[in-house]
């Protein structure tokens, strides 16, 4: 049985100050964390000062840096690793360091230790937006600089400034300041940054903060497809700050029904609500939506599925849904679904608990019909820990399955229906539903 990763990809901002340069008397420069400049991670080689034997850099502590992959020079002697974490100075030697190419060889060694330097007092932090928001037109929020006559907070999608935005100390409290502009964001990812003004002098802009303004629709994941339960539960993605969900059946052009329901529905990242009405055999199509603020956002797409009568066997489980401790559901493939394994395509076995623990490692278990529990044969089974690879965790798992799998195994069926069992650490809290397969 083949298990496949999947890559996650995690978006890490690399927040960046620049250097600039400026010549000391005599033959000698200073570079010094720019305030209001962002430069790329890409070699920009610094300013040549006529004359100069040296260069000063200064990074107060707190301040984010970033050094220039060819200015090796500076970053042989202040490691990256510090940056945020000391202020650091040092003298560097010129020695061609000032306009030489990020190809040329490491030059301008240091003419003696760096040295620590007092952190900035006066840089403003960032507080919010921050994170995966929904409000498209955010209140920026940040702590409040004594002395501070006016700030100015500076909006970036990637490399392009979105808005720069100038107030007057009147939007500070006690110790925050805040601001709403009327411009409406994209749905995309931005960072933001801040920067005070003190005895008319612009201050350092502080490091970015990010967030991701994210549409406000959840996602409908089950039913869907065909199924035989005539009570399905409904699951859809959470939506950060939504307080209510309101999800609704449709039969052809008729609403068969629609359900109301609180924000105490949802998990980690889903939410999941079971009607009692008792749906007749049919196609149905559902779709999902969200109240933020108090306004109900649009609906989601509809997802489709067919509620069919069982094929006499397919209701029959090797073993009972555990209903206590760790809970855990079988998502895919759903009771009697057939999958379709013709052509080398693959199924997604998938199953998981709805934001409860549970030990690993899972057993997962595939048999044929009839299949002897007690001698293990016609059956397979396989176990999977958390960690083993991305898609095994303590809240559930992804198997994926051919159909060279089952033949490999010997899996066989007297009347087209297998059955597939998960069991958590130690054969505890078992589930399991049966499938047919298509090849």
């Amino acid at each position: 049985m083949e298990r496949h990763r999947i890559n996650v990809f995690v978006m890490i901002p690399l927040l960046l100050a620049s250097l600039a340069l400026l010549p000391l008397p005599g033959a000698s420069g200073t570079a010094r964390a720019q305030d209001d400049v962002f430069h790329p991670y890409a070699h920009e080689p610094c300013p040549d000062v006529d004359g100069a034997a040296a260069y000063h850099a200064a990074f107060p502590a707190g301040s984010p840096f970033g050094l220039n992959p060819g200015e090796r020079g500076i970053q042989d002697h202040i490691n990256a690793r510090q940056q945020a974490a000391d202020g650091m100075e040092g003298t560097f030697a010129d020695s061609g360091f000032a306009d030489r190419g990020p190809d040329d060889p490491a030059e301008g060694l240091s003419e003696g230790p760096a040295e620590r330097i007092p952190a900035d007092p006066l840089m403003v932090s960032p507080l919010s937006p921050a994170g995966t928001i929904t409000d498209t037109t955010p209140t920026y929020k940040w702590t409040r600089e004594a002395g501070a006559t006016q700030y100015r907070y500076q909006l970036m999608k990637g490399t392009t400034t979105v808005y720069t935005r100038t107030v007057g100390s009147g939007a500070c409290g006690a110790s925050t300041c805040s601001n709403t502009p009327a411009t409406v964001l994209g749905f995309a990812t931005y960072k933001w940054r801040v920067r005070a003004m003190v005895n008319n002098v612009w201050k350092p802009y502080s490091a970015f903060k990010t967030f991701t303004v994210a549409k406000p629709i959840p996602t409908p994941m089950a039913p869907v497809g065909t199924i035989t339960d005539r009570t399905p539960t409904y699951r859809w993605t959470k939506i950060s700050g939504a307080t209510q969900y309101q999800y609704q059946l449709v039969q052809g052009t008729t609403t068969v029904y629609t359900r109301t329901a609180g924000a105490g529905v949802c998990g980690a990242s889903t939410c999941a609500s079971t009607p009692s009405t008792a749906l007749r055999y049919a196609t149905y199509k559902w779709r999902v939506r969200a109240m933020v603020n108090d306004i109900w956002k649009p609906y989601s797409a509809f997802k489709t599925f067919t509620v069919e009568k069982p094929i006499p066997g397919c209701d029959a489980v090797l073993l009972p849904a555990h209903s206590g401790g760790c809970t855990f559901r079988l998502v895919t493939p759903q009771n009697c679904e057939e999958i379709d394994l013709s052509g080398g395509k693959y199924y997604e076995f998938a199953w998981f608990t709805d934001g409860v623990y549970c030990e690993t490692p899972w057993t997962m278990c595939i048999a044929g019909n009839p299949a002897n529990v007690t001698t293990g044969k016609n059956i397979y089974c396989e176990d999977f820990s958390a960690g083993s690879t991305d898609y095994i965790t303590h809240y559930g798992g992804i198997v994926y399955v051919d159909a060279e799998a089952f033949n490999s195994l010997g899996l066989t069926t007297d009347n087209g229906i297998y059955h597939w069992v998960v069991i958590s650490f130690s054969g505890a809290n078992p589930n399991s539903q049966t499938f047919r397969v298509k090849q």
